[in-house]
């Protein structure tokens, strides 16, 4: 549940750091943001998938 806080924080703080650069951009801003966010995120739960593969469970923690 913390991390999960902390994500929706960073995450908030982020957009509004975003919004307040270019109001008239907002949603193209918001937009790409997003699109890297998940980008990023499916890289590291296919090298988590990977890694427990090869090592087993206890490597993937």
């Amino acid at each position: 549940m913390v991390p999960d806080l902390s994500v929706q924080a960073v995450h908030v703080t982020k957009q509004a750091i975003l919004c307040a650069t270019d109001a008239d951009a907002r949603s193209r801003l918001t937009g790409t943001y997003m699109i890297f966010w998940v980008g990023r995120r499916c890289r590291g739960l296919d090298r988590v998938n990977r890694t427990y593969a090869c090592a087993g469970a206890g490597a993937a923690r």
